[in-house]
């Protein structure tokens, strides 16, 4: 994000006015106090697609494995009588369908199956759609595994407590898991934009303090800050 909005000066001075309002795209129109008659699209769920669904690189190669393992949960979830989707819900306290990476696993162990790492690996991957290496799909597994139609053959799958997305590959993601670096800069962009909706925050605030002259300009350290103050979760 710095190279991206980083300018040719050599205190390597941070164009925060552009990222601000790249951001504010989910509330507003850039000079809509010029032309107070212009309307602002409501956002549609093509507006949220990157930061919604993207999925993870996977190795073609792993599939077979991964299918076989599926298919052991299916029948560990069948022969236990356990309906995963009410056990991983607790841990979804916003109810958006997704867990952390360490809850789904808690939530697997529970079926007493165990694979090895690079299976594991390629099963979190093929439901991580967010493009970051934290946060999984239940939904999706859920569907795969414990739904009323893959099991038992009979009625209609069970209803969702929020909006349910059609499977969509939009883009791939580089991100690995192991290294936890994503190097896609529009999906970061589509992640803060996400979160500054969620948490209805104007993210310009953050960084004017530090711009005394109005100049939409502040230092890589100033905008580091800023993101920090507005708690807009972003690793190094």
């Amino acid at each position: 994000m710095a190279n991206k909005y980083q300018t040719n000066d050599p205190e390597r001075f941070f164009k925060y006015a552009d990222f601000v309002a790249n951001i504010n795209k989910a509330f507003t129109i850039k000079g809509i106090d010029k032309a107070p008659t212009v309307r602002v699209a409501a956002v549609t769920q093509n507006d949220t697609l990157l930061a919604r669904r993207k999925y993870l690189s996977t190795n073609p190669a792993a599939g077979s494995e991964i299918e076989t393992i599926l298919d052991q949960y299916r029948q560990a979830v069948k022969t236990m009588r356990i309906h995963l989707k009410p056990v991983f819900q607790d841990f979804d306290i916003t109810k958006n369908g997704h867990v952390t990476k360490a809850q789904f696993m808690r939530v697997l162990d529970r079926l007493r199956i165990f694979a090895p790492d690079h299976v594991l690996q390629g099963l979190l991957k093929r439901y991580m759609d967010m493009g970051n290496i934290d946060e999984v799909n239940y939904v999706d597994f859920c569907e795969d595994v414990d739904s009323s139609n893959q099991l038992f053959e009979v009625g209609q799958d069970f209803n969702h407590s929020f909006e349910y997305f059609p499977k969509t590959q939009a883009r791939v993601s580089k991100a690995e898991i192991v290294r936890n670096q994503p190097v896609d800069v529009d999906d970061v962009l589509a992640r803060v934009r996400q979160v500054t909706m969620q948490q209805r925050i104007r993210i310009g605030e953050f960084f004017r303090d530090f711009d005394k002259l109005r100049s939409g300009f502040i230092t890589t350290n100033q905008f580091r800050m800023g993101l920090s103050m507005a708690k807009i979760p972003i690793s190094h």
